[in-house]
């Protein structure tokens, strides 16, 4: 296909070229040429209608293979469609992964951090402020758990991501 469409495109360059040098010609010689006023309007005819002639074979080609490669699976860039979504949210996660359990990190951060300055001061501190701590302490494996689960969902939906097996703590595997 790509070997028939790259002359059929040059062709209509070199087509609609021809209508732009007809189009020049026709105000230079044509008065010269045919002494009578309907004799520079051929030229310009048949050199409008060289350019429409030519970008039209370029166009449709254009087209023709766009319309090819869909109908293969293939999108312009080379990828299969139906995968972009996935593959572009693998690549989010891989892209950012430092980034995603940044705020996770900050809040169990402050959560030992208030903890430790209440333990140090001597006062009442309120249940709802201890609960809160605790919740926080008991959510945060959870929500790693979620993000890795959601980054193995992508990577299994993803067809052409190789599987790297990583090592797993047998403590790990019995918590989960």
């Amino acid at each position: 296909m790509t070997k028939l469409a790259t002359p059929i495109k040059i062709t209509g360059g070199v087509i609609a070229l021809g209508g732009v040098i007809c189009v020049i010609l026709a105000a230079f010689i044509g008065g010269s040429v045919f002494n009578f006023l309907w004799g520079v309007e051929p030229l310009s005819y048949i050199g409008l209608m060289l350019i429409i002639g030519g970008l039209g074979v370029a166009t449709a080609t254009y087209l023709w293979s766009e319309v090819s490669r869909r109908r293969s699976g293939f999108s312009l860039n080379g990828n299969h469609p139906e995968h972009s979504w996935s593959e572009t949210t693998l690549q989010y996660f891989q892209l950012f992964d430092h980034d995603l359990g940044r705020p996770l990190r900050r809040i169990a951060g402050k959560e030992r951090e208030l903890r430790a300055v209440m333990e140090a001061s001597p006062g009442v501190v309120d249940t709802g402020v201890k609960d809160l701590l605790d919740e926080i302490e008991r959510q945060t494996p959870n929500f790693r758990l979620m993000m890795s689960n959601i980054q193995v969902l992508i990577q299994l939906e993803s067809p052409d991501v190789e599987v790297h097996n990583q090592p797993v703590e047998p403590a790990e595997v019995v918590r989960r």
